[in-house]
């Protein structure tokens, strides 16, 4: 969207110990989980680039009560789809800006997917990325 809009930019990616912070904020709703996440990365790239304006964004997957966690290999993916299958589920979504090491702006959404059932998992996508948050897109 920032590149249809003209804007350059330049994606960084953070060094942020995520499963540090999982472990802090566990306790949490999972709408407050994703924003901590997003601010933890944008801080971590504010800090090394002063005066830019730096967007972070996560992501979470959760069937009920539990996270599914970025699958990281294609069986992985394969069956956390299986898991998905004919269930509905939330994507959490985070977003927040910084500048100058200070938030200044920061949202979270929460829809609601149906998955369609399932029969017989055919996986075509190339092999998961450690930055997909789960196995399919919207």
């Amino acid at each position: 969207m920032l590149d249809e809009a003209g804007i350059i930019f330049e994606i960084k990616v953070s060094s942020t110990d995520e499963e540090s912070i999982k472990n802090d904020i566990a306790s949490l709703p999972f709408s407050d989980q994703v924003i901590h996440l997003a601010k933890a990365k944008a801080l971590s790239i504010s800090k090394e680039n002063p005066n830019a304006i730096v967007i972070g964004g996560d992501q979470m997957c959760a069937l009920g009560d539990k996270l599914l966690h970025k699958p990281g290999s294609k069986e992985r993916a394969i069956e956390s789809l299986k898991i998905l299958s004919n269930q509905k589920h939330h994507q959490h979504s985070g977003v927040c800006i910084y500048k100058n090491n200070e938030c200044i702006w920061e949202y979270s959404e929460t829809v609601e997917l149906q998955m369609h059932n399932l029969s017989a998992v055919s996986y075509t996508h190339p092999e998961p990325t450690r930055q997909e948050a789960i196995s399919y897109a919207v």
